[in-house]
């Protein structure tokens, strides 16, 4: 009879943040759901360059071990604080505005001088094989706007180490209920006004992680590094007003802000307060519409506040 193979349908993905970084918690694991993954570890093979042994090489030798990877994950509205944790560092939760029975409201900013690791899971049941990535830290963040389709945003990894075993490191992990976010809930405000004619967007945040790799016999990294910020991002607007094109040409820095709300209690707004555009060039392709992107950077504001602020508002007591 042959043997069971992976199947991506029942892969899983479990996470648990770490009170020491690379030392993987033993339970308190929170299962998240993905679409799919590229984290793992890899170790590349190096030609051996000895001479005098003839034409035929020697074996070769190990390269570093890298650990890393991205993640598609649905725009889910209670798993996503975990990501958003893990990105930006712990939130400020307060109660929901109007005393809404149960709602919460988790904010970040970011910029954070420290960020927790995490450890992550991913397993096949079948076969079995579960891999533990510990020293997770979560490098970027990558938010869509678009007019259909199902919604996934992604997450980047940068992790210590791999260990494998043939059992899951948690067997009864902690979920949430899972409540999606679609394309038709979501909107972009430009200075606080809902953006016209707008075909589609991005808004992508790195916290330019920085393995640091020092001399060391179990290949793994000594930590990572928290590098300088950055957000930035496209905007695209069917060409109708001259609205943003007069900000760009003026150097005039705008407010930004992209939302996903399906009711008051149930939303995520990223407010980006000091974004500048470039001057895009107006390219007439045919006899259609005329479609106009803007690649937006954000910076810290004036006043000193912080370049990115992040708002999760659902019935989740704490992150």
């Amino acid at each position: 009879m042959a043997g069971k193979r992976a199947q991506g349908a029942n892969a899983s993905l479990l996470a648990a943040f770490e009170s020491v970084y690379g030392n993987s918690p033993s339970d308190g694991y929170v299962k998240l759901p993905f679409v799919s993954s590229t984290l793992g570890a890899d170790q590349p093979l190096v030609e051996d360059d000895t001479l005098g042994f003839g034409r035929d090489p020697l074996p070769p030798s190990y390269g570093p071990l890298t650990v890393d990877g991205e993640v598609p994950v649905p725009l889910d509205l209670r798993s996503i604080g975990v990501w958003l944790k893990g990105l930006l560092g712990s939130p400020a939760t307060t109660d929901g505005a109007g005393g809404a029975a149960g709602a919460k409201v988790h904010a970040w900013s970011s910029g954070a001088t420290e960020l927790p690791s995490l450890t992550f899971e991913v397993g096949n049941p079948e076969v079995p094989s579960f891999r533990r990535h510990f020293g997770g830290m979560v490098g970027s963040w990558k938010l869509p706007i678009q007019t259909t389709g199902t919604v996934t945003t992604s997450f980047t990894v940068l992790g210590q180490g791999e260990a494998s075993d043939d059992e899951t490191v948690d067997a009864s992990p902690s979920s949430y209920a899972y409540q999606r976010f679609q394309a038709g809930q979501g909107a972009v405000l430009l200075d606080g006004a809902s953006l016209g004619s707008l075909t589609g967007g991005e808004l992508n945040y790195t916290n330019n992680l920085d393995a640091f790799r020092p001399v060391r016999d179990d290949e793994k990294i000594e930590g990572v590094d928290l590098g300088k910020t950055a957000c930035s991002g496209t905007i695209k607007v069917r060409f109708a007003t001259t609205t943003l094109l007069d900000k760009a040409t003026s150097k005039t820095p705008v407010a930004l802000a992209f939302r996903y709300r399906i009711s008051p209690t149930a939303m995520l707004l990223v407010t980006v307060p000091q974004v500048y555009l470039p001057r895009p060039r107006l390219s007439i392709q045919g006899p259609g519409g005329i479609d106009t992107d803007f690649a937006w950077q954000a910076s810290r504001t004036t006043a000193g506040t912080a370049m990115m602020t992040v708002t999760l508002t659902n019935d989740v007591a704490e992150y």
